[in-house]
């Protein structure tokens, strides 16, 4: 495996997870804390246990492993080719706080038939033990005659600290460490020609349709990292679609706040650092849902010929948690511009539009009170109409802020909230088409990038910000209000 100069991207979590283990006599709760990459080829994660007083079986750890999938890949209990990549990890544990004695299970294990006690050790994946052997002194040792899987951590986390052979149904175990044979995301360097858009290219099982698109003149480095989110949509009470609930992510534990109305059970969540601003134009994010281990829900048809759709939120969209921090939450409506909001702007796929690049997500559905478009689809007509109207509202709202930053002049100030309060009136009135020839309107005259002073924006993209908007309303209109009106 070749060995990465730093780990290739790390997620500090806290997403928890039920289980039943042993012979389900009680119940134990495990804990993601660190996802991370030591090496082209693998992604590794450590699990941590809530309780550690009962005893944490090795069958369990390695069947919660199995049970897990990272871009289509089936975990195991980690393995070390060599000792950069077993540090890496020991690293990470000690990281998080991890001392002596503070074990964690790994996918080291004794053949039945091997010679006691240093006999018949292997890799749950059958591959090359020899290359890298790093017993603790005096290990294994096969104390009390049952010690036949192995961990590390049991006398420290230091590559000279070894490994420890341990009974498997007994012992002083904090967590597992879980690896997938496939590869986490790092440092990527953009090769970016002068006037030319840059591109962020995704591994994955196709890696040409998993892409960031970087407007003309952008360039420097990036660190991206993909990680998938599990909810449960069925623990929001769905009193109020524009509440937000915090989803566990990024760095030290962080949480991004998101709508309650975008909820699915799984969807993926893309953080992408740049070292350079971006102060015009717009990203573009394209990700296919099934590279990643999910079900595509994209809307129907093409750009150019939406298809009605049987249940027309049942649709992969695209989130983005806005960089900006122009708006407070009011506590009569809570204003959703800080928190991941739907920027979906074409069918086919998973497409996006962002003024900025931190953190944006796939694989959400509209998720309005519970119901589902079959069983009141008067009622989800009704949300889904004051969804867009609510989104005219903060684009309102943004152009405001343009012009008092005098990023933009007072003549098209007055334009482009002619143009945006004429298309609140017409959704009021159920004109539809009226109202998409408005925001038509105005994404094709006013937001061309000489119409914004960048100078004065303050470091905000109000450029893109306003073709992201724009874009994602006309695909509102064109896929939702107009079609689901006929």
């Amino acid at each position: 495996m070749k060995t990465l100069s730093r780990a290739a991207w790390i997620f500090t979590v806290c997403l928890s997870w039920g289980l039943s283990w042993g012979q389900g006599t009680f119940s134990e709760t495990v804990t993601l804390h660190v996802s991370f990459g030591c090496d082209a080829d693998s992604t590794y994660e450590i699990w941590l246990y809530d309780d550690i007083v009962p005893p944490k079986e090795w069958q369990d750890a390695q069947d919660f492993a199995a049970s897990r999938d990272l871009r289509g890949e089936t975990g195991h209990l980690a393995t070390f080719e060599d000792a950069a990549e077993e540090t890496c990890v020991l690293t990470q544990a000690a990281g998080l706080g991890l001392g002596t004695n503070q074990q964690l299970w790994i996918g080291l294990v004794q053949d039945s038939g091997g010679a006691e006690p240093a006999g018949g050790w292997g890799w749950v994946t059958e591959e090359d033990f020899s290359s890298h052997v790093n017993w603790a002194g005096n290990e294994p040792n096969n104390a009390g005659g049952s010690e036949n899987h192995g961990t590390i951590g049991r006398f420290g986390y230091g590559i000279n600290d070894g490994w420890n052979d341990e009974d498997p149904t007994r012992g002083s175990l904090y967590g597992m460490v879980i690896e997938y044979d496939v590869a986490a995301l790092g440092e990527i360097v953009l090769d970016c020609e002068v006037g030319e858009p840059c591109e962020i290219q995704i591994p994955s099982a196709n890696p040409d349709s998993n892409t960031i698109m970087l407007p003309t003149g952008a360039g420097g480095t990036a660190d991206v990292g993909v990680f998938l989110i599990e909810e449960n949509c069925a623990d929001l009470n769905g009193e109020e679609i524009y509440d937000s609930r915090d989803v566990p992510f990024g760095l030290s534990g962080d949480t991004i706040p998101v709508a309650n109305y975008l909820c699915a059970d799984q969807w993926i969540l893309v953080s992408s650092e740049l070292d350079f601003d971006i102060l015009s134009g717009v990203v573009e994010a394209e990700l296919e849902a099934a590279d990643f281990g999910l079900v595509p829900k994209y809307c129907a048809g093409s750009d150019d010929n939406p298809i009605p759709l049987a249940d027309p939120l049942k649709t992969d969209l695209v989130t983005y948690l806005p960089d900006s921090k122009l708006w407070e939450v009011d506590t009569d409506f809570p204003r959703s511009d800080n928190w991941m909001q739907d920027f979906t702007y074409a069918c086919g796929s998973s497409r996006g539009r962002m003024a900025g690049n931190r953190y944006f997500g796939i694989g959400l559905n509209f998720y309005f009170k519970g119901e589902s478009f079959a069983g009141d689809p008067d009622g989800i007509k009704t949300q889904l109409i004051l969804l867009t109207r609510q989104k005219l509202v903060r684009m309102l709202e943004w152009v405001a802020d343009a012009r008092m930053r005098k990023v933009i002049k007072q003549g098209d100030f007055r334009k482009m909230e002619e143009k945006i309060e004429g298309a609140i009136i017409n959704i009021d009135q159920m004109e539809f088409d009226q109202a998409r020839q408005r925001i038509a309107d105005l994404f094709g005259k006013f937001l061309d990038a000489a119409t914004f002073k960048v100078a004065n924006a303050s470091g905000h993209n109000f450029q893109g910000e306003g073709i992201a908007r724009s874009s994602n309303v006309l695909h509102m209109l064109d896929v939702y209000l107009i079609l689901i009106a006929q």
